[in-house]
């Protein structure tokens, strides 16, 4: 398995995983280093257009062949700085177009999110 950072500005960064047998996947990251609220929105709102929006040679990479447009719902990941709350589970997210985590639980989810992927 394969993953390379293919966009390393301030806009999201978005990993492609590529597995034994060839297949791509895609992990587009976005980070707000902000606890408020209306940035947390806004870039749930940026994440899911980024997924949107993701070409690789001119075509579009999610709802080419299903109406899929945001992937599979772990194809994005949002992560905030830490709340005063807790975020719902990954699992308690499974329905969500993307998931949503804290800096804090980023080093023990990661590897769950990407699992998902492979």
């Amino acid at each position: 398995m394969l993953i390379c950072s293919v966009n390393s500005s301030c806009a999201p960064n978005v990993l492609e995983i590529i597995s034994e047998d060839d297949d791509h996947e895609y992990l587009i990251v976005e980070v707000k280093n902000s606890a408020n609220e209306d940035t947390i929105r806004r870039g749930i709102k940026e994440t899911l257009e980024y997924l949107a929006f993701l070409r690789l040679n001119e075509e579009y990479v999610f709802g080419r062949d299903t109406e899929e447009y945001f992937g599979s719902g772990w194809n994005g990941l949002l992560v905030v700085q830490d709340l005063q709350r807790e975020t719902a589970s990954l699992e308690e997210q499974a329905d969500s177009e993307i998931k949503i985590l804290q800096a804090a639980e980023l080093e023990n989810q990661l590897a769950q999110v990407l699992k998902r992927k492979l």
